[in-house]
């Protein structure tokens, strides 16, 4: 059954890290979200890098299927209800 409240884009779960992942910054971060053609995957960006849209590739397929699936359990999902969730959008 697909969850009309999950929010694939939350991310109050989600660990920040202690740098830009695109710029490499260390101040005024926050963590952000991302797609991929596999789903949906969290990091952390500094403002600037937020505001532009810049936002890296995950580091090829392996890494965003990894990336995903750390993002399903931020959120308390399984990579079947993610998937489930994409589709209906």
């Amino acid at each position: 059954m697909i969850d009309p409240a999950l929010d694939l884009d939350a991310t109050d779960a989600c660990p920040l890290g202690e740098r830009c992942e695109n710029c490499d910054a260390s101040t005024d971060l926050d963590v952000a979200t991302a797609g991929t053609p596999v789903g949906v995957y969290c990091l952390t960006l500094c403002g600037t890098c937020a505001d532009v849209g810049t936002v890296p590739e995950p580091g090829g397929w392996s890494r965003a299927v990894s990336r995903v699936l750390e993002h399903c359990e931020h959120l308390g999902i399984d990579a079947d209800q993610m998937a489930a969730d994409l589709r209906r959008e």
